[in-house]
This record gives structure tokens, C-alpha cells and sequence, in this order.
């Protein structure tokens, strides 16, 4: 007889089977091909409903936003251009709520925003030597595509420390992507 181990994975990375019948909700976003973004995973529920995404850190761990614990049938991205952090913090937007362990990504296009259940999302960017990089983990959305209001992502490399203290040294070598420093 063999047995299972509970942390071996149910589904196949790239695959889809476990979603069928789930809707998306990214507002604005294009649908990415399976096995487009390795590195990323959903966060499920009982009855194979979606929660939030996840970042795949290594073979056994994912890395989320904290309010994912306790949509889409199809992953999808969205290309989001990162916003100064004194024109986030003004009157306009989060009023000094944003720290300097987050970034402020958004659009002035009302049409394209993080949305409910994306939370948890990477914001990976391209290094200099092409490796995609970590940045950041949604943490609040905007409001869905309805009018002009950034996503705050906490930073990566503010928990960094943290992280390769709970997960080891294969952090870097079986990580699919760098994390910024």
C-alpha cells in the first residue's frame, strides 16, 4: 500500500483540473495561458473555491498576504506600473497609511485593477539580468476597476528575513524567481 503524504501536491503545476467551473475576477487582466506564471498558485476552499493567490517560494511553500489564511478558473496577469510613495500617501489616495515596507502600484486607466480574491497576487518584475523578481504581495486592492485608486503591496524584502528563517536555505535554490533583496 502506498501512502500519500498531505503535503504532496493534489494537482499539477500548469494545470487547471481542480478549478473547473470557477469564474475570474481580475478587472482588466488577460487571460494567461496555462503554465504561463509557474510561479504562482490559488489558494482554495472546500469545494474547490478560489480564495487568493499565492507566490510559489519553493517546492513546499507559498508565500501570500496574511488576510488569505483561514475566482478564477484561469490565472490571470495584469502589467501594473508602481506609483511614488509620497503621491500614494497624499490626501487623494491613502492619506499616510502606506509604510515604507509597501509599494503603491495602480493605473490612471479606470478599467484595470486588482480585485476581490486577488489578494495574495505577486508583483514580480524583470531584473537586469532578466530573472523575474518578487517585489511585493497584494494586500488591499483597490476597488475592482471602478475609478482610479492604487493596490498596496507589502514588500517582500521586509519580510525577507522572516522568511528564510521559517523556510530554510532552499529559499534561493528552489525558488522558481529571485526575490529582491
Amino acid at each position: 500500500m502506498t501512502r500519500r503524504s498531505e503535503f504532496e501536491p493534489q494537482a499539477v503545476c500548469g494545470t487547471h483540473s481542480l478549478a473547473e467551473g470557477v469564474t475570474a475576477r481580475l478587472a482588466g487582466g488577460d487571460r494567461s495561458n496555462n503554465g504561463q506564471w509557474p510561479s504562482v498558485a490559488l489558494l482554495y476552499h472546500t469545494g474547490y473555491k478560489t480564495r487568493c493567490t499565492a507566490s510559489i517560494i519553493s517546492p513546499r511553500w507559498l508565500l501570500s498576504s496574511y488576510n488569505c489564511i483561514k475566482h478564477s478558473q484561469y490565472l490571470h496577469y495584469l502589467p501594473i506600473p508602481t506609483i511614488d510613495l509620497n503621491e500614494c500617501n497624499s490626501t487623494k489616495h491613502y492619506s499616510g497609511f502606506v509604510t515604507e515596507d509597501d509599494i503603491c502600484a495602480g493605473f490612471t486607466d479606470v478599467d484595470k485593477s486588482p480585485c476581490y480574491n486577488d489578494e495574495g497576487s505577486p508583483l514580480m518584475c524583470i531584473s537586469d539580468n532578466g530573472m523575474w523578481e518578487l517585489q511585493g504581495v497584494l494586500a488591499h486592492h483597490s476597488n475592482c476597476g471602478r475609478g482610479y485608486h492604487p493596490s498596496i503591496f507589502s514588500s517582500v524584502s521586509a519580510v525577507r528575513s522572516w522568511v528564510e528563517t521559517t523556510i530554510g536555505s532552499r529559499f534561493e535554490r528552489k525558488s522558481p524567481f529571485n526575490v529582491r533583496r
